[in-house]
């Protein structure tokens, strides 16, 4: 007798339960809204970084060793201006940051319509491109480092000591 069973085809995604990807998104979005909320009660530095001392986080050792900026140097207070509203002390602090600001929105409410729908939105959104996703964050996280260090030396404000 032959084999009468249908196996669906292998193109399509594994089909993913209602509860887990609810799950997801329920945690994507509160990582998300949670990183911008502290964002929101954090007093931005107007020097550009050192907003993350407010949080109980160590100086930075680059800026104490060798008096310039790290490559993550001025995200926390690029959100924390961004989340205050005022987009161009975001830009200054480190212009990844106001990019970052903007894809914690777009995550956060990714998240929060998967989790409340159960459809898989963030799955839609990142299937298949994980690399370009880590690509885009290594490469927004060298451009703002450089921006960052070119407009300091310019500026006289690098080295520190």
């Amino acid at each position: 007798m032959a084999d009468m069973s249908v196996t669906p085809p292998k193109s399509q995604p594994p089909v993913r339960k209602s509860g887990g990807v609810r799950l997801a998104g329920l945690v994507t979005a509160g990582a998300c809204w949670a990183i911008l909320a502290v964002g929101f009660h954090l007093t931005p530095r107007g020097k550009g970084d050192g907003t993350h001392t407010q949080i109980g986080l160590p100086e930075c050792k680059t800026m104490v060793v060798d008096g310039i900026p790290c490559p993550t140097c001025g995200l926390t207070t690029s959100i924390a201006a961004a989340a205050h509203g005022d987009f161009e002390a975001s830009a200054r602090a480190n212009v990844f940051g106001t990019f970052l600001f903007f894809a914690l929105i777009l995550f956060g409410s990714a998240g929060m319509l998967q989790a409340v729908s159960g459809r898989d939105i963030l799955g839609r959104m990142l299937r298949g491109r994980l690399w370009l996703l880590f690509g885009i964050l290594i490469t927004g996280l060298l451009v703002g480092w450089t921006i960052k260090l070119a407009s300091g030396y310019n500026a006289g404000q690098y080295p520190t000591h």
